[in-house]
């Protein structure tokens, strides 16, 4: 079978974020070996596990999934991306044998494992799914039209330099369709991380790399605390062809200790950054400001990006506050662009995590403690080595 699946709410196999595309490229060309364990985590406890039926059925419709004729021109759009990935996309099926759910004592507990490169579309296929699930029978046509009529309108009023990033968490595959064609002909709309919405409304496609390449270099490298200075190393190298792809996540071991390892050099090959679990994006904007002058760069020759859980208006508030001291100030908004019409219902807060690889425990050491994952044995090399004290 090719294209949609009846009753299956992920459309195309495209239907994927950005950063998976970019990384699974390095993946596939660098590290096609690597295995890894990919950890599902409900930060809010919703006890989803009555999902897990459902789930397990949806787990062999996306495995019936195929590229459908013409995906292939539009990934050679994707200049990034190697001609023998771009084969190896057009006949990547999955194998059910990679997902393992479980109902545990209400709590739904997932673990995807397998080759890296081969898995780590997994978590934007589920997630999806999930947060589809349960947003059921909660969001009214009604509200969606008139909340995006309103983003429309402030998306236009403040020239919100907006990324919409609303795949993982939407309320429903129809609801992040409307509102990403509803936003594509704001004039200051930067472009939308799904694959699928860009190619069939002819969109940019927009994404950065994930805290999944950080963590997993950590399995990859002679010391772990090596992990961070040797991805930004190994992806500018690797994508030194392509500017645009130089994004610097800044928070998978803590802000403090990604300063440590942006040296002048670093700074001055990356155009971006992106912050996204930092305790105050404000703060961190003033920081990268004094950084960069430490570095000897002029900050109005750079972009950022804030990306943790903004809504439209702490949007405009960044933009406004930065808009001076950068080049461009790009907002990424998730689940408040495609999972905010509800006042009665919040949405779910819900990841998959890498875990393990190569046999090798690993964690997150975030800003924001609720995003922390791994055992105090993983995390300890980290703290040691940038002098954490947590």
């Amino acid at each position: 079978m090719i294209g949609c699946i009846p009753g299956l709410p992920i459309r195309h196999m495209l239907e994927t974020d950005k950063y998976k595309l970019s990384m699974g490229n390095f993946v596939f060309n660098k590290y096609p070996n690597v295995r890894v364990k990919v950890k599902f985590f409900d930060r809010n406890q919703d006890h989803l596990g009555y999902m897990a039926p459902y789930l397990q059925e949806m787990v062999y419709k996306l495995c019936q999934l195929r590229m459908t004729p013409g995906s292939d021109k539009f990934l050679a759009t994707q200049t990034y991306l190697s001609d023998d990935y771009v084969e190896w996309l057009m006949n990547v099926t999955y194998q059910p044998s990679e997902v393992k759910i479980e109902n545990v004592n209400g709590q739904l507990e997932i673990m995807v494992s397998g080759l890296w490169h081969e898995v780590m579309h997994w978590e934007t296929h589920l997630l999806p799914i999930i947060s589809q699930k349960f947003m059921e029978n909660k969001v009214d046509v009604k509200d969606v039209i008139e909340s995006t009529k309103e983003m429309v309108a402030r998306v236009n009023e403040w020239k919100l330099n907006l990324i919409l990033m609303g795949l993982r968490r939407r309320a429903a595959d129809w609801v992040e369709d409307y509102v990403s064609y509803s936003l594509k002909d704001c004039p200051t709309l930067v472009g939308v991380s799904n694959a699928y919405i860009a190619w069939k409304y002819n969109m940019s496609l927009v994404g950065t790399i994930a805290h999944e390449m950080y963590q997993t270099m950590a399995a990859l490298v002679e010391k772990p605390y090596m992990a961070q200075y040797e991805t930004l190393k190994q992806w500018a190298e690797f994508y030194k062809d392509q500017p645009s792809m130089l994004v610097a996540l800044t928070d998978t071991y803590s802000t403090q200790a990604f300063w440590q390892d942006f040296d002048e050099e670093l700074a001055n090959i990356y155009w971006s950054l992106r912050e996204d679990s930092s305790l105050d994006p404000f703060v961190f904007g003033e920081e990268a400001i004094h950084q960069y002058e430490k570095r000897r760069i002029d900050s109005k020759t750079k972009l950022i990006i804030f990306s943790n859980n903004l809504d439209l208006r702490k949007a405009h508030e960044l933009q406004l506050a930065f808009e001076k001291y950068f080049k461009k100030v790009l907002p990424g908004i998730g689940g408040n662009t495609t999972n905010c019409f509800s006042p009665t219902f919040k949405k779910p807060n819900i990841v998959f995590k890498v875990i393990e690889a190569n046999d090798m425990a690993l964690c997150k050491l975030s800003d924001d403690p609720g995003k922390e994952i791994g055992t105090e044995e993983a995390k300890k090399p980290f703290k040691d080595h940038y002098k954490l004290n947590r």
